[in-house]
């Protein structure tokens, strides 16, 4: 009971949630944490995830066997099974090199039939576990967090069902999805004919959508023009914080990257930069690290084929644990940061809570940009001779001091408590 009140209750469904490490996961984790401080009783329904994942065939692996639930002074977790299907089963027998053909066809299958009925639908655990807790249980409002977007027919179905209001939330957009409009074929095709229809009917019934960035409200505001969004930014830990504002002086000077690196990041802008920089300079002083690189060895090719005179000075790591990322971080001298068109990546988040300077390889213009100017946290370079002056002043500094000074400010309002306020304060004017 809060202020002699009922405390509100809301249903997330989540399908990435820890032990999953993505930032698809941190975001409703942070909910989770953080919402009854608020006033709001959280609880999750999400996937069992294995307690550590190394690759994407890892990520299709069976896991679970039956229904689990944890209640903690957070709310309640309940982890429903995962049962592979015949995608699955072909990649994790055969790998990625064979079959691909057929894996892409069940993939389309899946995508289009999981739409029309469960049989098809391997995450539909997750709408059955809703449904027999809402069947029992008053709950308030209900969050599908998405992508995979077929957790918004999840929640269409049970709001109508149970006379319950929810919420669309979009950590990416969907029908307009840069990723697939960037590329030709059936899939964009696809997207903008009967995944546009399927997006309209199921978030028409929704109360109001969130999104994780300006640009997804942009968007989306585009196909839902009477409709109520509200962005809620991803954010950081703030555990984090404290535990990382001490500066440590470094033997090398190494530049870091953390995660995934997507097709339509410049990273062959950053590397050019650096060549400039090791001819000029004749250094060995210098390491980049690519941490987590190695989980997609397209993008690891990226790297080590841009320039084989560079290979020296770069390394690629597999997925490590988050813990141990951090550590690995505190101890850089510079933090990489890629464009992302106009989206706000979320390795940008943890970046904050490092004190440290981040070199960010092509202007976005949006949300990135404002961010590391509003923080004071950024150096933001278009061409390969701005980062080739980039690196110079921060090498110089390092030589001088072992060090590259960060005087970050106005960090506090990005952190996940103060944007789970706002969601609270959201669902609170239901």
């Amino acid at each position: 009971m809060l202020g002699g009140r009922r405390m509100k209750k809301v249903l997330i469904l989540a399908y990435d949630f820890p032990p999953y490490t993505s930032m698809g996961g941190q975001r409703p984790y942070g909910w989770f944490k953080n919402l009854k401080e608020f006033g709001i009783e959280p609880t999750v329904i999400t996937r069992h995830w294995p307690n550590e994942i190394k690759s994407k065939i890892d990520y299709s692996k069976a896991c679970g066997v039956s229904n689990e639930t944890i209640t903690n002074e957070y709310g309640t977790l309940i982890k429903v099974p995962y049962k592979e299907n015949l995608r699955d089963k072909i990649l994790i027998n055969n790998g990625f090199s064979k079959y691909s053909n057929i894996r892409k066809t069940l993939s389309l299958f899946y995508s289009i039939f999981q739409h029309l009925s469960f049989k098809f639908d391997n995450k539909s655990t997750i709408f059955y576990a809703a449904n027999s807790l809402l069947a029992e249980n008053k709950i308030d409002c209900i969050i599908a967090t998405g992508e995979p977007f077929i957790l918004f027919r999840y929640a269409h179905k049970l709001s109508l069902l149970y006379k319950i209001p929810w919420f669309a939330d979009y950590r990416d957009c969907w029908s307009d999805n840069f990723e697939i409009n960037r590329l030709a074929g059936f899939d964009k095709i696809l997207h903008k004919t009967l995944f546009k229809l399927l997006e309209k009917h199921y978030v028409s019934s929704a109360k109001a959508i969130t999104t994780a960035a300006p640009f997804f409200k942009v968007q989306l505001q585009q196909l839902f023009p009477n409709k109520n969004i509200e962005v809620i930014f991803n954010g950081f830990q703030e555990r984090i914080t404290s535990a990382y504002n001490e500066v440590i002086k470094q033997n090398k000077f190494e530049i870091a990257f953390a995660g995934t690196i997507y097709p339509f990041q410049p990273i062959e802008l950053f590397l050019a930069g650096l060549k400039l920089f090791v001819n000029k300079n004749n250094e060995t002083k210098i390491n980049v690290v690519f941490y987590g690189t190695d989980f997609n060895q397209s993008q690891k090719d990226r790297i080590t084929n841009f320039d084989k005179s560079l290979i020296s000075y770069l390394t690629t790591t597999e997925r490590i644990a988050q813990n141990s990322l951090y550590d690995k971080l505190k101890e850089c001298s510079l933090l990489l940061l890629l464009d992302n068109k106009g989206m706000i990546s979320g390795k940008l988040y943890e970046y904050l809570t490092m004190n440290k300077k981040i070199l960010m390889a092509g202007g976005d213009s949006g949300s990135m940009e404002q961010i590391l100017k509003e923080t004071n946290t950024g150096i933001i370079c278009n061409s390969p001779e701005e980062i080739l002056q980039a690196l110079q002043e921060a090498y110089v500094e390092w030589q001088q001091t072992g060090q590259v000074k960060c005087e970050s400010k106005n960090i506090k309002q990005y952190s996940r408590k103060e944007q789970t306020k706002k969601l609270a304060e959201l669902l609170k004017s239901l």
